[in-house]
């Protein structure tokens, strides 16, 4: 039960860091979707329930605050969870290189896809130097901070398990 706290405090932490903080400041032009990060994150180190609870929880409050078609969000994060599954019975996630190399073929995929729907629904498949440049910049951050943020959210999971096990046993102990 402290998981799925745990879980749903940091997909609103995430959403409203993405959504109201960094566009404000231009360090943040380019960054990655912090989402898809949680989504490595749930797939790397949580149980299968969670997964499909979370990753469903995100793609609906990420569909409902992106101007992309409703679904979208949603669609992309359950085709990266089972192919980042399937990629993992081949790879060893503890090896330091592959988590920059499975977010870094994350953000690819996510922005094909976010690409794609509004290339479908716009009728205009065109690809812009600044969305490469996006890109690129999305990139960077992904290889650079995504499997750091990933081991903080892995340490803050841990502190919080441990602090939320104190406070129950100290209640009823």
């Amino acid at each position: 039960m402290m998981a799925y706290c745990f879980n749903l405090f940091l997909i609103i932490a995430l959403l409203v860091f993405q959504t109201s903080f960094a566009p404000n400041f231009k360090l943040f032009y380019g960054f990655f979707n912090l989402m898809s990060l949680f989504v490595l994150y749930l797939v790397l180190y949580r149980p299968h329930q969670e997964i499909i609870v979370f990753i469903l929880l995100a793609g609906v409050l990420m569909d409902s605050s992106s101007s992309c078609p409703f679904g979208l969000y949603t669609t992309i994060y359950i085709w990266l969870s089972l192919g980042i599954k399937w990629t993992l019975k081949y790879l060893h996630k503890e090896n330091v290189i592959i988590i920059p190399m499975i977010f870094s073929g994350v953000i690819l995929v996510e922005n094909f896809f976010i690409m794609s729907g509004i290339g479908l629904i716009d009728n205009d498949f065109s690809f812009h130097p600044e969305k490469f440049r996006s890109l690129i910049y999305q990139l960077m951050y992904g290889v650079f901070l995504g499997p750091l943020i990933i081991l903080w959210i892995k340490k803050l999971h841990a502190k919080w398990n441990s602090w939320s096990f104190e406070k129950i046993f100290k209640h009823f102990g």
